[in-house]
């Protein structure tokens, strides 16, 4: 809890930097934190990158609708295609 605390303390100091420095405003750290209150602003942030996440996995993923078109035969071109990830298929399975 405390690093949370010291965290977004920091947070706080550079957001006033930013507001002093940007609109020439001087407002006390106090007021930041009741601005980002009433504007439901978290305490949460989002990491930059996963740490094990594989640049070259998500291209090819990103790759994949290309790589399926050129699967469908040209026949079945004009029909509906549903593409079934394996976590997706046990849908109407029930665990027992």
């Amino acid at each position: 809890m405390l690093r949370i605390v010291q965290e977004s303390e920091i947070a706080k100091l550079q957001l006033k930097e930013q507001v002093a420095t940007s609109l020439a405003v001087d407002i006390s750290k106090r007021s930041v934190g009741r601005i980002l209150y009433e504007r439901k602003f978290s305490r949460l942030v989002p990491r930059l990158r996963h740490p094990n996440s594989d640049e070259a996995r998500q291209e090819a993923f990103k790759k994949f609708a290309k790589a399926v078109r050129q699967a469908i035969p040209k026949e079945a071109c004009a029909m509906p295609v549903e593409v079934w990830f394996q976590d997706e298929a046990r849908i109407a399975k029930r665990g027992r």
